[in-house]
């Protein structure tokens, strides 16, 4: 998705958002995520909110084209960001400032983790907010890590070879309603080989 196009989209704007959920009508689509936020334009509170207003205009149309829009994580969403007197985290607006009825999340667990919450906690919080849930491990002792650009490439594991508890992942996303969960490593010295063995937990 353009979601810099969804950034700037103002009413006079939204025939860029309709074009996209008309080619993803053709292809079949019923979950259209944007995954991304580039720096310079998620800093600020008065970004985030106009994101998350943004996105709920475009996540109304959706709606209306029968497809659901989702937003999907990294880490940096739970940096602190300071609101007037106090600091909270963009994530946090989204959560206040998403229509529940038309934006729905993609929890990626290993994003929440690094960035210092409990996926698991999260998911619970989130219940019936949350359609995806994207699947990765994290490595033993990795810090926490605000910044995607500076993870290490070891730090993405094969589903049970890292600290988040995937059994428990998987049944609180059947507990919560969850429609799909996805593998996903992003670095991997043996794609195929990373690949088949999550594939393998998950069957175990």
């Amino acid at each position: 998705m353009n979601w810099e196009a969804i950034v700037r989209m103002g009413d006079q704007d939204v025939p860029e958002v309709s074009r996209i959920l008309e080619e993803a009508n053709k292809r079949g689509v019923k979950h259209l995520v944007f995954g991304y936020i580039a720096k310079g334009f998620r800093e600020t509170e008065t970004q985030m909110k106009q994101i998350a207003e943004n996105s709920n205009k475009a996540a109304d149309l959706a709606k209306k084209a029968g497809i659901q829009m989702c937003y999907h994580n990294h880490s940096f969403e739970f940096a602190p960001i300071t609101t007037g007197q106090e600091k909270t985290a963009g994530f946090e607006i989204f959560v206040s400032e998403f229509d529940k009825d038309l934006m729905k999340f993609e929890l990626d667990v290993f994003w929440a983790k690094i960035g210092g919450l409990d996926p698991l906690e999260t998911m619970q919080r989130l219940s019936g907010r949350i359609s995806q849930i994207h699947l990765k491990d994290l490595k033993a002792g990795t810090a926490t890590n605000f910044d995607e650009g500076t993870v290490a490439q070891d730090a993405f594991q094969e589903l049970g070879d890292g600290t988040i508890d995937m059994k428990k992942v998987l049944n609180r996303a059947k507990e919560i309603g969850v429609a799909h969960c996805h593998v996903e490593q992003d670095q991997s010295p043996n794609p195929l080989g990373s690949i088949k063995q999550s594939i393998d937990f998950i069957r175990a």
